[in-house]
């Protein structure tokens, strides 16, 4: 009787547990946008990496598995209504992450809206550039595209080119930012 209700009890707390976290991850209020303070960083997904097969415009961006010490990608904030960023590589800093029919790539920087990606997330270190070593510098992010606020979200295999699709709070869309 005391392992039913040892068990019931862990599995009562589980769905305490997702339940408060799906509802604060609702709450605009108690999300936050980063402070990227110039730091370069990599953006992973689980086991999978924002990464482009070579730094060249036209590259797709893709996420095979990650190495999580690389660090591919700076941000500089966007003037706009709302936090959003360009994304650029750090090997080269005029390519930046675009929205080109409904896909990621990499494309000269114009700073058009197609290069604007808001960045919204449950966790955001407060100073990004204090942080000394690997480090988690955000968690739990949504990165959306501008143009039409759909979410970024990693391919089916790893050489799938990433795409945007309507923002469901799946895993393929969760994001984190890493600083090494």
């Amino acid at each position: 009787m005391f392992a039913f209700t040892l068990a019931l009890s862990a599995i009562f707390s589980s769905v305490t547990v997702l339940a408060t976290s799906l509802s604060s991850r609702q709450d605009p209020s108690m999300m936050c946008h980063p402070d990227f303070s110039g730091r370069s960083f990599s953006i992973s997904n689980s086991a999978r990496e924002w990464r482009y097969p070579s730094a060249e415009a036209g590259q797709p961006v893709t996420a095979p598995i990650g190495h999580f010490n690389a660090t591919d990608w700076t941000a500089t904030p966007t003037s706009g209504e709302w936090a959003t960023y360009t994304l650029r590589t750090t090997v080269d800093d005029n390519l930046a992450a675009t929205l080109k029919d409904k896909t990621l790539s990499l494309q000269i920087d114009a700073s058009t809206d197609d290069q604007a990606w808001g960045i919204v997330c449950d966790f955001c270190e407060a100073d990004i550039g204090g942080i000394v070593g690997q480090a988690q510098a955000a968690y739990g992010c949504n990165i959306t595209a501008t143009p039409d606020m759909l979410c970024a979200q990693i391919g089916a295999t790893t050489e799938d080119a990433m795409f945007v699709a309507a923002c469901r709070g799946i895993d393929a869309q969760n994001f984190d930012f890493w600083v090494v």
